[in-house]
């Protein structure tokens, strides 16, 4: 399953924004990898802020239910200006979500 998702607000006089495109499949239990190279000075920070928007957007759902996945992130789109960490994660938490939806709809 593959998802993207655009985040994007303004913020005061500030504009932030995120965009992500994650690869998932059910795998025994949760994995995440990170496929992409940021173009910034602390690209772990934004590979940590992607995971925790993935795993936020697992414990929202039912945890019974929920299939466990390994998670690829495959695309971003960065903006210098504008692109945040925190956008990122809620890009990811959204995308995840999007993909959970799918897997429900499939099963």
């Amino acid at each position: 399953m593959k998802a993207t998702h655009e985040f994007t607000r303004f913020t005061g006089n500030l504009h932030v924004y995120g965009s992500v495109t994650l690869t998932a499949e059910p795998s025994d239990s949760f994995s995440f990898a990170s496929r992409v190279e940021w173009p910034c000075r602390d690209p772990e920070l934004f590979d940590a802020a992607v995971r925790r928007g993935i795993e936020h957007a697992l414990s929202e759902s039912a945890a019974a239910t929920t299939p466990s996945f390994h998670v690829e992130l495959t695309k971003i789109v960065w903006r210098e200006r504008e692109s945040v960490a925190l956008a990122y994660e809620f890009a990811a938490a959204q995308a995840m979500r999007d993909v959970l939806r799918d897997a429900t709809n499939v099963a």
